[in-house]
């Protein structure tokens, strides 16, 4: 299952709100979801931090 939130203007909204897509997703569904490149430059501590963080959640 794909989440995606949508909030602000930044999700191009007249009117505030959270909108939240729920996506079924099954095995060889060929749903492709293609996003834009993030604008933000990329923060290397916090993406090692990350990766720590989802390491230890995967218990290694």
């Amino acid at each position: 299952m794909n989440l995606h939130v949508s909030d602000g203007v930044e999700a191009e909204q007249d009117v505030p709100h959270v909108h939240l897509h729920v996506i079924p997703r099954h095995h060889d569904d060929q749903v492709s979801i293609h996003l834009p490149p993030s604008s933000t430059p990329t923060n290397p501590e916090a993406t090692v931090t990350a990766l720590r963080i989802g390491m230890h959640l995967q218990g290694r």
